[in-house]
């Protein structure tokens, strides 16, 4: 009997035996595909690590080669210079200072264009510009225009404060004086432009040196899945009316003037890797700089679109366009006009890029004209602080010819033509 339990014994463990190492080879197969899975991973992450080396290479080896182009600041003799005694301040509190200047040649078959055949100091600017206070900012920007007359007047063109963040989320403030924000160039300096002159259809539309004002913006970023921002200006314009002068131009009689109320809703997309396309729309609501003589009540629309594609080495396509649709209330009637600028610029590089622009529009005037042109620029880009530009403009309406000639320098932070 016992030797029956003990054969028994030996057989039950004996298939025991086998069935316990097939469940542990079993284990040990799953295991090693477990492992081969996993350095399959391992050698995919370790490749594109590699990649990424390789990627960051490239980069530092573009910006050695860019920083040996440029000579270092000891060099150059651009030394933080020694604070002046009596200051009272360390530099660093001190605010950015910049000068900027704008001389143009310009050269005409035009007989009413008042600076025909000659080269001028267009604007001279001084810029000061810092923090007060983390979030509060500071600007103040001076200006020595000429004018249609010949006469350069110096005067306050932009100072304001702007509280970058208020109690209220997403909601900036800026007060002062300041170019409006209407549509893409108002807000602009011209030596942040990519052309010469300004598009007709502004400065028929909204006066020759732009639409600036003394009051407030308030600026919200709507809480939407993509970026949206409104802008409410509130401002008192002065009237260009006012100077009396006896070579008054056209931006006398087209400019606006006193109470005057902005608005801006403008949104941006990304289309693609590298692509983005802007869109704004924009309104102002005023009086002509000549409405106390009579009535003058004015409103203006306006539509912006803007492609813009950057690729490698600096290169960048930008595609601008601006309509404006003009309201005016004059005892003769309402003036009902409409106009626009189309404007294509390719950067080939860091120094040079060249573009054209179209304008039409209908003549802000009782007797309604319609003017279009034509121009072709190309700039030379010396520094990012200097440029030179060669611009020829057609009036296709009177068959006139302008070639423009224009130097821009800066010197200080403000100086590099911003986007």
């Amino acid at each position: 009997m016992r030797k029956i339990a003990l054969f028994c014994f030996f057989i039950v463990l004996f298939f025991s035996t086998e069935l316990y190492g097939s469940e542990i080879e079993s284990r040990i197969k799953t295991l090693e595909e477990t492992v081969i899975k996993q350095q399959e991973t391992i050698e995919r992450q370790q490749k594109m690590i590699e990649e990424l080396k390789e990627q960051l290479r490239e980069v530092k080896n573009e910006t050695s080669a860019e920083e040996k182009e440029a000579k270092p600041e000891e060099e150059m003799g651009l030394k933080q210079p020694t604070p002046l005694p009596g200051l009272g301040k360390p530099p660093l509190e001190l605010p950015d200072i910049s000068v900027i200047g704008d001389i143009v040649g310009t050269f005409s078959d035009d007989k009413a264009e008042p600076d025909r055949n000659k080269v001028v100091l267009r604007e001279a600017e001084l810029a000061l510009q810092g923090y007060l206070y983390p979030d509060i900012r500071a600007d103040v920007i001076a200006t020595l225009h000429r004018h249609s007359d010949g006469e350069y007047k110096a005067e306050l063109e932009e100072g304001y404060v702007s509280f970058l963040k208020t109690p209220v989320p997403n909601l900036s403030l800026k007060i002062g004086k300041k170019l409006l924000d209407f549509g893409k160039l108002n807000p602009r300096h011209p030596h942040h432009w990519n052309f010469v002159d300004r598009p007709d259809v502004l400065r028929s539309y909204l006066g020759d040196h732009g639409l600036s004002g003394s009051g407030v913006n308030l600026s919200y970023l709507l809480p939407t899945p993509f970026f949206l921002q409104l802008d409410l200006g509130a401002w008192h314009v002065d009237s260009e009316e006012h100077h009396h002068s006896e070579h008054a131009g056209a931006e006398d009689i087209l400019g606006l003037a006193e109470e005057t109320y902005s608005t801006r809703l403008w949104s941006s997309f990304d289309l693609a890797e590298n692509q983005e396309l802007e869109f704004g729309l924009s309104g102002v609501k005023s009086y002509g700089s000549h409405f106390r003589e009579h009535k003058d009540r004015v409103q203006v629309a306006g539509m912006d679109l803007t492609y813009r594609w950057l690729g490698k080495g600096l290169r960048r396509l930008l595609f601008q366009n601006e309509f404006l649709f003009l309201n005016r209330d004059v005892p003769v009637g309402d003036l009902d006009r409409w106009g626009l600028y189309s404007h294509l610029n390719y950067r080939f590089n860091k120094y040079w890029d060249a573009g054209i622009r179209f304008d039409w529009m209908e003549t802000p005037f009782p007797d309604k004209k319609e003017k279009s042109f034509i121009s072709g620029i190309l700039t030379r880009s010396l520094t990012e602080t200097t440029k030179l530009r060669l611009q020829y403009k057609y009036d296709a309406k009177d068959n006139n010819h302008t070639v423009y000639l224009q130097t821009i320098f800066g010197i200080g932070p403000h100086a590099h033509p911003l986007e």
